[in-house]
């Protein structure tokens, strides 16, 4: 027949909908099972689980094979559920003067039946996580809220928000897993699948110019891969670190910065020291000296903060974000002309963070910037917050200012967090922290993370400090007169002897650069 059906059915078992497994292939589905379109829950009820979504081909020359470019243009959801509804011989008026004969499968303008665009049905499936990070615990979303998220999907948009029971969420197609964020508290979030064809193709995502010799159409992000993938597929290629050469324009940036965003005295006794074979022992640097600079391509983790900017851009489009603690006292940072531009209307910054190795098997800046998606190790959460890179919402509420992402503007003070390479010891992790006893310089060299941080709308913390109010998941939750995205607190009658900026959405942080360096006792 010259009219045929295209109708798209799944190319996977129904049966295996929830077939990879999450956060490991090999654990089991525990509270809901899929079977051929439907959903039974623990206590035995079924009803269906899938949308069927139609789009139509605006091309000459369709085929019943997916293609990853093919230009099928997708209804709206509205359109999508008035075909779905119609009887399978119908002709349905789909507005904007054309129609569509279910029958044939085709559409066509009321003014010229022969102008024809073959029409595909797709059954997709959108899921959420209901359990916690280990948890198989995966619900459909009702059939009108996936109708939504597909359209978003299809039309290469990168969230797309619901409401669900009075609160107010955004889903993100562009990071890996998916999400679903609540927009009130952004470290409340559940992981997201989407189960069926593309319907149409994949557009690269903008990455910086400094990122030369990147091949974008090897990192194209399809956030349909996050679950087809293996883990060891899905880490195997998630970051590409490039090497930056001594005399590199951003090298040589680098190591300014290290050396001007230095501060003498109040650094605390134990913490990042350098050995002196003299009578005053272990001191602290006066300098830094970088050894190594890495650029950090991680497709994931970019996708996530380039999302994560641009809704910044457009929510404060037109508004000033100028926060007089910074006005009086700028960030040292800022202080150092950038060889990487930023966006300072929307209080986009350079800032430090400190870490280092854990034992001879684990080094949490490794695991932050890798990309691993996944791990089988014991330290399974530790793991799994290190696959978001700097992530808040695996953090502890110990930390004087809640569970955030802790941001430096000095070096130095990143630099009291970052272990001796050799003995693991020397930095600051917890309230007593262990000297180091080695009594010579490390053959390996120290490493801290040189991050783009959005601050947005920055709260500055009042005094006195209140531990009651600050001790908590996101203590900007408590903050009645505005929203915020970032928190400073400065040094004076608080308990600190340096600024602490703290952000509670990861999204909101890159780790661009590692820095491997070597502390000195000769002034910069």
């Amino acid at each position: 027949s010259f009219f045929r059906w295209h109708c798209l059915q799944q190319q996977m078992s129904w049966a295996g909908l929830v077939y990879s497994g999450f956060p490991h292939k090999d654990h089991p589905v525990n509270a809901v099972a899929i079977q051929k379109g439907t959903v039974t829950a623990s206590d035995g009820t079924t009803k269906q689980c899938h949308i069927n979504v139609y789009a139509f081909w605006n091309g000459s020359d369709p085929t019943l094979e997916i293609k990853e470019n093919d230009p099928w243009q997708p209804y709206p959801p509205d359109v999508s559920g008035s075909i779905d509804q119609a009887g399978e011989a119908d002709v349905v008026d789909i507005g904007r003067g054309y129609v569509f004969n279910k029958g044939a499968g085709f559409q066509y303008p009321k003014d010229n039946p022969h102008r024809i665009r073959w029409v595909r049905c797709c059954s997709i499936c959108w899921l959420w996580n209901a359990g916690e990070v280990r948890d198989e615990n995966y619900t459909p979303y009702e059939k009108e809220m996936q109708l939504i998220l597909e359209e978003a999907f299809a039309s290469d948009k990168p969230h797309a928000d619901l409401t669900i029971a009075g609160q107010e969420y955004r889903v993100f197609f562009r990071r890996a897993p998916m999400a679903q964020v609540c927009l009130r508290d952004r470290s409340r979030m559940r992981h997201v699948r989407r189960i069926g064809p593309r319907v149409r193709g994949i557009r690269p995502v903008p990455y910086p110019e400094h990122w030369g010799g990147y091949d974008p159409s090897k990192f194209v992000y399809d956030p349909s891969s996050s679950f087809r993938s293996s883990p060891t597929e899905m880490s195997s290629s998630a970051s590409e670190f490039v090497s930056l050469a001594a005399d590199h324009e951003i090298f040589q940036w680098i190591q300014r910065l290290l050396n001007m965003c230095i501060a003498t005295g109040a650094h605390r006794k134990k913490c990042g020291e350098v050995w002196a074979a003299d009578p005053n022992g272990r001191q602290h640097p006066k300098s830094f000296r970088v050894k190594a600079v890495s650029l950090v391509k991680n497709r994931h983790l970019w996708l996530q903060y380039h999302d994560r900017r641009r809704e910044m851009e457009e929510l404060y489009k037109g508004q000033s974000l100028a926060c007089d603690a910074l006005a009086a006292a700028p960030l040292r940072t800022s202080g150092v002309s950038a060889a990487v531009p930023v966006n300072s209307a929307i209080n986009e910054c350079w800032l430090f963070h400190g870490a280092g190795p854990i034992s001879e098997e684990q080094d949490a800046i490794t695991l932050i910037t890798s990309g691993e998606a996944f791990s089988e190790s014991s330290l399974f959460l530790d793991m799994q917050a290190f696959s978001y890179g700097l992530s808040a919402r695996f953090s502890s509420t110990e930390g004087m200012f809640g569970g955030g992402v802790y941001l430096a503007d000095l070096s130095s003070k990143a630099n009291l967090y970052v272990p001796c390479p050799t003995c693991f010891k020397g930095c600051y992790r917890g309230p007593n922290p262990q000297e180091c006893p080695c009594k010579v310089a490390p053959s390996k060299p120290y490493r801290m993370l040189l991050c783009r941080a959005l601050l947005g709308r920055i709260y500055t913390v009042p005094t006195p400090y209140n531990p009651t109010e600050m001790k908590m998941r996101n203590p900007l939750l408590r903050i009645e007169e505005g929203r915020y995205d970032s928190l400073l607190a400065e040094p004076g009658s608080m308990p600190l002897a340096f600024r602490e900026i703290v952000v509670y959405d990861g999204a909101q942080v890159y780790p661009e650069f590692i820095v491997e360096y070597e502390r000195s006792l000769e002034n910069p």
